[in-house]
C-alpha cells in the first residue's frame, strides 16, 4: 500500500508521500464550454438545420444516452464531441436519403450535474456539485462543507478517484494548502474526498 501511495502521488506536490510537479487545474481541454466536451447523458442539446425550420429542437439526453431526431431516429450520442456529432448526423441524414447537403449546427445549452462527494469529519457531508465551465479544487469542496470539525485531520484528508476502471487514493495536506504553502488539488466528477479522525 505505501508503494501504491508513492505511485499515485506522484506529480502532486501536497501529497505527504512525495514531491513533484503539480498540475493546473484550470487546464482541462474537454470540460463543459470547451470544443473537446464529450455530450454525456442529462446534457440537453440544441438542434438546428439550415433552411430546415421544421427541423429543429432541444433534446435532454437520456440517461442511456440517446437523443431521437426527426426522420433517422435514435441515435447515440454519449461521449461524442458536438463535432464529432454534427458529422454524423449530416452523414445519416445524406445517406439516409432526406437531405442532399445537410447543414447542422449543435449547441449544448444545458450541462448535467457535475459533483463529488465528501464525508468524514466535517460540518455537513454529502455531494457538492462541481461549477458549470469551472473546476472544483479541494480547498473550496472542504469549505462547500462547512469546514473541517475540530476533530478532523486537516493533514491526511484523503481524494479517492475511479478512473478507466483504476482506483487512486491520495493523501492531501489541507492545511498546507489552506495557509498558502501548498497549490490546491484539483478534484474531478466523481472523486470522494474523506477527512479522517486527527485521534487516529
Amino acid at each position: 500500500m505505501i508503494f501504491a501511495a508513492l505511485f499515485f502521488c506522484l506529480g502532486f506536490s501536497a501529497c505527504k508521500t512525495t514531491q513533484g510537479a503539480y498540475p493546473d487545474p484550470a487546464v482541462r481541454e474537454d470540460g463543459p464550454g470547451t470544443q473537446d466536451y464529450r455530450i454525456r447523458p442529462l446534457d440537453t442539446l440544441r438542434f438546428e438545420m439550415y433552411a430546415e425550420p421544421d427541423n429543429r429542437g432541444e433534446y435532454r439526453v437520456s440517461k442511456e444516452g440517446n437523443i431521437t431526431l426527426n426522420f433517422i431516429g435514435q441515435i447515440s450520442v454519449d461521449g461524442k464531441t458536438l463535432a464529432e456529432l454534427k458529422e454524423y448526423i449530416e452523414k445519416r441524414y445524406r445517406d439516409d436519403g432526406f437531405y442532399t447537403n445537410p447543414q447542422v449546427t449543435l449547441t449544448v445549452i444545458a450541462y448535467a450535474e457535475r459533483r463529488i462527494y465528501v464525508s468524514g469529519f466535517v460540518a455537513s457531508p454529502g455531494p457538492v456539485l462541481i461549477p458549470i465551465e469551472e473546476e472544483l479544487t479541494l480547498g473550496k469542496a472542504i469549505d462547500a462543507a462547512r469546514g473541517v470539525l475540530p476533530r478532523g485531520s486537516r493533514t491526511g484528508v484523503k481524494v479517492t478517484r475511479t478512473k478507466d476502471g483504476v482506483i487512486r487514493t491520495w493523501e492531501v495536506d489541507l492545511k498546507a494548502i489552506q495557509e498558502g504553502y501548498e497549490p490546491d488539488f484539483p478534484l474531478e466528477e466523481g472523486d470522494r474526498v474523506y477527512v479522517p479522525d486527527s485521534a487516529i
